[in-house]
């Protein structure tokens, strides 16, 4: 991961411990609407934005009842009624840190809305650390399309080649790479060899491993 010029993190499962959130607020909002969508169908959800999925959503199961754009709504509010569960992935802040004080531009670009991105930003304050922000509200299509990843670049001042993002899915490693990124996949929402079959370029267990793959630490 030399000669890079610039690193490109994704929010949710790699700054954000905030999947078994979104796992719950759709648990809830699936209910709400008597949507019976089975785990495998909705383990792809991963990754991908609100726009997309509940398109998708809406179109298949909705039968005429719900259009996309409630399903959005009502998943914001049951979002909204669990941020107090929010908190940041184990050694986050520290990556966050070391790449700022190592003077290396950073942008976020995540699939979630700008509302949620805010929040976060606002309550673990980290605002300052980020020279670029990309949210689903800032782009026309959404991760595996590289539109997002040549934004966050571009904002940066940098082609996506100069960069390296961090994903934790399959649909962010193919987004980056598609990009032209070099990507570093962390383990959590998939386990290694998917994130590997993905087409990571390096696979991290943890904010330690990521750091020094970075080359920001000696050990950890």
């Amino acid at each position: 991961m030399s000669s890079f010029r610039g690193v490109l993190f994704d929010m949710d499962g790699v700054v954000l411990d905030s999947e078994t959130i979104h796992a719950e607020a759709e648990t809830r909002l699936l209910a709400q609407f008597d949507l019976d969508i089975s785990p495998d169908v909705r383990s792809t959800f991963k990754g991908r934005s609100n726009v997309d999925v509940f398109g998708w959503v809406a179109q298949e199961y909705g039968d005429g009842r719900v259009t996309s754009d409630e399903l959005i709504l009502h998943k914001q509010r049951h979002m909204a009624d669990l941020a107090d569960r929010l908190q940041m992935i184990d050694g986050a802040l520290d990556t966050i840190r070391a790449v700022h004080d190592a003077g290396i531009a950073a942008a976020l670009v995540t699939s979630s809305p700008q509302t949620d991105q805010q929040h976060a930003f606002d309550l673990f304050e980290l605002t300052d650390y980020f020279q670029a922000v990309v949210t689903m509200d800032d782009v026309t299509r959404f991760k595996p399309d590289p539109m997002p990843y040549v934004a966050g670049a571009r904002l940066l001042g940098l082609d996506a080649s100069d960069c390296v993002a961090i994903e934790d899915s399959v649909s962010g490693i193919r987004s980056a790479q598609a990009a032209g990124a070099r990507t570093i996949g962390l383990v959590g929402t998939f386990d290694a060899s998917t994130l590997h079959d993905a087409g990571a370029d390096a696979v991290a267990h943890s904010h330690a491993e990521i750091r020094v793959l970075l080359g920001l630490s000696e050990t950890d």
